[in-house]
């Protein structure tokens, strides 16, 4: 029996997909996950987006390098008490961190930034399924979305980059990354 649970509620139930044991039931969650998120497409998107990219850093004299500050805000519009990714590291580890951890930051970052390279840790994530609607069947796979719980230090990162992306190269339909934007219809 798994139990699942969140802020307000909690339910026990015996399977998931007809799946029963935990490796079957990983296994389940890996398929639907899999197929689900394998059906998008590029629409050659990635490669405009590298184009644009390309265009503004025609030298590493261009590149707009970092600052320690821009790694301290970038930190405090961190969100507290989120779940620690894969890593187990909590966000405060890294708000209560001291000034020494902010500037090995800023010196990493802008090395990936200047080498256009980011390690695969700082991509990976934990999908976690949240039951979509507690009073449907809680044994269909489709009554769940994922979630992704990613590094602090990638979402860190993430902030950087996305002030990056915002200023420099948003396409003006592209959606994902602007403030204030979404691209759920919900």
């Amino acid at each position: 029996m798994y139990k699942l649970s969140n802020s307000k509620a909690s339910c026990h139930i015996s399977s998931i997909g007809g799946a029963c044991g935990a490796e079957s039931v990983a296994n389940v969650w890996k398929t639907h996950f899999q197929e689900l998120y394998r059906g998008t497409t590029d629409n050659n998107y990635r490669k405009i987006f590298y184009e644009k990219v390309s265009a503004y850093n025609n030298t590493v004299a261009d590149m707009p390098l970092l600052t320690v500050y821009d790694i301290l805000e970038a930190i405090s519009s961190q969100k507290r008490g989120k779940a620690a990714g894969p890593d187990g590291i909590q966000t405060k580890a890294f708000v209560y961190g001291c000034h020494r951890l902010q500037v090995y930051l800023c010196i990493m970052f802008n090395l990936f930034l200047l080498h256009g390279y980011v390690p695969d840790v700082f991509c990976q994530s934990t999908i976690i399924p949240v039951v979509k609607r507690k009073s449907g069947d809680l044994s269909d796979v489709n009554n769940y979305r994922a979630i992704a719980l990613s590094n602090s230090v990638s979402k860190i990162l993430e902030t950087l980059l996305f002030d990056f992306i915002e200023t420099y190269a948003v396409d003006d339909y592209q959606f994902g990354f602007r403030k204030n934007h979404s691209t759920s219809i919900s």
